[in-house]
């Protein structure tokens, strides 16, 4: 299972905004910082971007929902959008 984790610290909502060259519209992106368990001796920090509307996580553990996944070109499994689902601490 892959494991990721957000943390009260660096998982605050981070909004960015920048104004589009081509159509001069501003552009919002909301962002929090995420670390995943991957098989290293350490997490690896990366950042996940939510749609307008989606809450930030809160603080814990979760792992990929399965519609996060695609089969992409030349049958190449990618990530389509990520959507995190929470660990129970059964």
């Amino acid at each position: 299972m892959i494991k990721i984790e957000i943390n009260d610290i660096d998982g605050k909502l981070n909004s960015k905004q920048v104004v589009s060259k081509s159509t001069g519209e501003i552009l919002t992106f909301r962002e929090q910082v995420a670390y995943i368990y991957n098989g290293g001796v350490y997490p690896e920090k990366f950042i996940i971007q939510l749609d307008k509307d989606a809450s930030p996580y809160a603080a814990g553990f979760y792992t990929l929902d399965d519609s996060s996944f695609t089969v992409g070109d030349f049958g190449l499994l990618k990530i389509k959008s990520i959507k995190l689902i929470p660990i129970s601490n059964k």
